[in-house]
């Protein structure tokens, strides 16, 4: 494994200006480090209010007569990804993956790449559009990333893609990541180590 040896270390040349300008640096880091924390514990309260208005606005809905219960197969087309694993590539088009999959807006920074003919061959039975929703099945399974722009990409194994037909995309997504929808996925995961959720589970929901 590499080392870092104590007297190379200790011979690391460092710029120091005088001390009050030292601290002055340090008040300012620090200040920034600050406003970090704090805009962080405000996500987090407003993370928390969003999960109670969804569960309270479905709750809601559930209780109206005019309100129907349908399986999602219904409102949307359910899509696998090809159980390949592609030669990755330098540059080309992004590859959504499993640890890619984030709850929130689909981000595709730092994923990897395939060739457009990999691409070709990982869309043929659909190419991603906005507001489609890629959903993860093994491992971290259940999680949903909402698609909201117009940039090519292709999944990667144990993978879906939520195609909305007769609903609204956001509606659906805010839907997927309510605990109505979060139970049913607890109950319908298979395997007892290393658990999946399957298509036709996705379908059903």
């Amino acid at each position: 494994n590499p080392k870092l040896m104590n007297n190379i270390f200790a011979q690391i040349p460092l710029a120091i200006p005088p001390l009050p300008e030292q601290k002055k640096i340090a008040e300012i880091l620090s200040g920034i480090d600050k406003e970090i924390r704090l805009r962080d514990q405000k996500i987090s309260k407003l993370q928390v209010l969003i999960t109670s208005l969804r569960d309270d606005f479905l709750s809601q809905l559930m209780g109206e007569e005019n309100t129907k219960v349908v399986p999602l197969s219904d409102l949307s087309r359910v899509i696998d990804s090809l159980h390949t694993t592609p030669t990755f590539a330098e540059t080309g088009v992004p590859m959504v993956r499993v640890t890619d999959v984030k709850a929130g807006i689909l981000s595709l920074d730092g994923t990897k790449r395939v060739t457009p003919e990999s691409y070709k061959t990982y869309t043929r039975n659909h190419e991603p559009k906005e507001g489609d929703i890629v959903i993860s099945r093994v491992g971290s399974y259940g999680i949903t990333s909402l698609n909201l722009r117009s940039e090519k990409f292709c999944l990667g194994q144990n993978t879906a893609l939520i195609h909305p037909t007769h609903i609204h995309s956001r509606f659906l997504y805010e839907c997927l990541n309510s605990s109505f929808i979060k139970e049913q996925i607890e109950v319908s995961v298979e395997g007892s180590g290393y658990k999946s959720l399957s298509l036709a589970s996705i379908r059903s929901l």
